[in-house]
């Protein structure tokens, strides 16, 4: 949802484009280390090995690409979209420029004019990317990359410091709002988090993520990875390939563990919890409201005074149909879950407190005694 501030810039900067220079050529293209001051309007703009172009005041370019260690100067008038590749550079001194792609190891110097979104992708650790002393940026969305052992820690009050440590340099008053859009982790970094809000999350190849403060949209972890849970909050989390989840508090509004997945789960609550393949989960605390198990999925419940609701039956361990099932933990808290898919092949299980088990044992033992004495006196 684009704000009426964000339109109002954008339409000045649509406005800008069909004002400036009149009626825009098709577009440029630039090689080698030919050089285009642009006073008129463009359509597309494109940039390659180690071209420059300079946007003047009476200039405009719809749409700019920046590819290998080309370089482009913003000195006044407008862009619209622009996205840079590999080593291109970007330099704004004047003018308006309303949406920025920075990839691979591109980089920016901003020292005026104004920039409405700014995207940084793949933010890591070593070098300088973004140096912002002057103009304004709206919207600063981060992309970050965690990888090879590093560490990533976030909350609301060390954005700046982390932001400064994986490249980025910002002058007081210049950056507007800063957004944590994405992080991806693997190859074993840690990202924790005890504060502010993330949009997106996803771990791969032993990578781990450790949220117990702040909240995060959606949540992907995959390949070996792991996600520990004990604050904070999480819309959507998907698990897979042999991921552990351990959670011990905060809340979930959707798990959905598959293919050799495991949760472990002793506090905090989960709205839907979907389980599919072979994944393996144990619940001793908390509170799961709806319950889905599929294929040969496992979940035991550990507890007792089990009670199965309507369309429920529990027959030793195993619980068949569907219905609400209710019980107390170990410590006592009561809960019902409400198990809207039970398949054929899955198995949901309550299991007994230790006391409870050792009498079933002993009362097992006393029948099959009892039994053998019977025999023998016949």
């Amino acid at each position: 949802m684009v704000s009426r501030k964000d339109f109002a810039r954008l339409l000045s900067v649509l406005v800008a484009l069909a004002l400036i220079g009149g009626t825009a050529e098709a577009q440029f293209v630039l090689t080698g280390t030919e050089h285009l001051d642009v006073d008129t309007s463009y359509d597309t703009g494109t940039l390659l090995d180690s071209s420059t172009a300079d946007v003047l005041p009476t200039g405009s370019i719809g749409a700019a690409t920046l590819r290998q260690s080309s370089q482009l100067d913003l000195s006044g008038g407008s862009i619209n979209v622009l996205d840079a590749y590999e080593s291109a550079g970007l330099a704004i001194a004047d003018g308006q420029l309303f949406s920025v792609n920075l990839r691979g190891l591109s980089t920016l110097e901003q020292s005026g004019g104004s920039v409405t979104w700014l995207h940084i992708h793949q933010m890591q650790q070593g070098g300088q990317r973004v140096n912002l002393t002057g103009g304004s940026v709206a919207n600063l969305w981060i992309n970050m990359l965690i990888d090879i052992n590093n560490e990533l820690a976030i909350s609301e009050a060390s954005m700046p410091l982390t932001v400064a440590q994986y490249g980025i340099t910002t002058a007081p008053g210049v950056v507007d709002k800063t957004v944590w859009n994405s992080v991806t982790v693997s190859d074993v970094g840690r990202v924790s988090q005890i504060g502010g809000n993330v949009a997106n999350v996803h771990g791969y190849d032993s990578g781990s993520m450790h949220l117990s403060g702040g909240g995060v949209s959606w949540i992907e972890m995959t390949d070996s990875s792991s996600f520990l849970l004990d604050g904070g909050n999480a819309s959507i989390v998907n698990v897979s390939d042999s991921t552990s989840t351990d959670m011990r508090g905060g809340q979930i509004h959707s798990l959905r563990a598959e293919r050799n997945a495991s949760l472990v789960m002793s506090g905090g609550g989960i709205n839907s919890l979907e389980l599919f393949g072979q994944v393996s989960a144990d619940v001793t605390g908390g509170s799961i409201f709806e319950l889905r198990a599929f294929d040969t999925s496992i979940i035991n419940l550990h507890g007792y005074d089990f009670v199965a609701g309507s369309g429920l039956t529990i027959i030793g361990t195993e619980v068949t149909g569907t219905g609400q099932l209710s019980g107390r933990w170990f410590d006592g808290t009561d809960w019902n879950i409400n198990i809207l898919s039970n398949g054929e092949d899955a198995t949901i299980n309550v299991v007994p407190e230790p006391a409870s088990l050792g009498l079933l044992t002993l009362g097992v033992a006393w029948l099959a005694r009892h039994r053998r004495r019977t025999i023998r006196s016949r």
